[in-house]
């Protein structure tokens, strides 16, 4: 049998592996090439924004502005613009709780923004006040352009909780013709709530069923006490006993306190 070498098999390794070589360049050189043409080709003015369209319910935040203080901070084209890096502009915007952002072909970028619904203002040992969204959500926006709001006070990660419970009491609270307007839960697991005419409801220790379970049995005897105080005005209920609890009545005034009073308006 006779052998016959192609020429490629008969050529010196060295050879061989110097045309190897060669190819490999070449085809570097190449996709270099094709990287250096994208790149150029991207950055063509046919790749500019032709405009930013924001669509969302906004409340709080105007369209104008909203674009005015994020598109300083935007970089890039149609093609170039990093989407991940836009969305984070605008979602920390003031407000702005959510932003969706997608290119439009051929030149336009479409941003769905969703703005914080505040339902309280949140109170945090050394920090400052806050506002709480719907839910749960712990933000930070210009105080003054909300009113009205309760106070929620507690720790670092219990603001969902306090926001539970808020909704729990403002539900239950409807029976007395009244509100939470402040509800606190202490570094000892102690909650405690303001009613928006003054009084104040120590709820004690324990889970949400333990700490409803005791304003209900005060709300339930509430009446009974009241027709035993006659025209006294509770300001503040101690639910933390066992088996009841204590009352803490608004001081009348005495008859010779009357008597000044009367004295001094004349």
């Amino acid at each position: 049998m006779t052998r016959v070498d192609t020429p490629s098999t008969s050529l010196p390794l060295d050879l061989r592996l110097m045309r190897q070589a060669t190819r490999a360049v070449w085809w570097l050189l190449a996709l270099l090439g094709l990287a250096a043409a994208g790149v150029w080709v991207a950055h063509r003015p046919v790749f500019d924004f032709g405009g930013i369209q924001i669509q969302g319910q906004l409340q709080r935040s105007a369209v104008a502005d909203l674009r005015a203080s994020v598109l300083p901070q935007l970089a890039g084209n149609f093609v170039t613009m990093d989407l991940q890096r836009t969305r984070e502009v605008f979602e920390s915007a003031p407000w702005i709780r959510r932003a969706v952002v997608r290119r439009v072909f051929p030149n336009r970028l479409l941003v769905v923004v969703e703005e914080h619904q505040p339902v309280a203002l949140w109170r945090e040992p050394g920090e400052p006040d806050r506002l709480l969204n719907h839910l749960g959500e712990v933000f930070e926006a210009d105080l003054g352009e909300v009113d009205g709001l309760p106070t929620l006070e507690g720790g670092a990660g219990q603001a969902g909780r306090l926001l539970d419970m808020y909704r729990m009491l403002q539900h239950r609270l409807r029976a007395l013709d009244s509100a939470p307007v402040r509800v606190s839960l202490s570094g000892r697991g102690a909650w405690e709530t303001e009613l928006r005419n003054g009084e104040v409801i120590v709820l004690g220790q324990g889970n949400e069923a333990q700490v409803l379970g005791r304003l209900d049995t005060f709300m339930a005897t509430l009446s009974q006490v009241l027709a035993r105080g006659g025209s006294a005005t509770w300001v503040r209920a101690d639910l933390r006993y066992r088996n009841g609890y204590a009352v803490q009545w608004k001081p009348q005034p005495t008859e010779s306190g009357r008597r000044g009073a009367q004295g001094h308006r004349g």
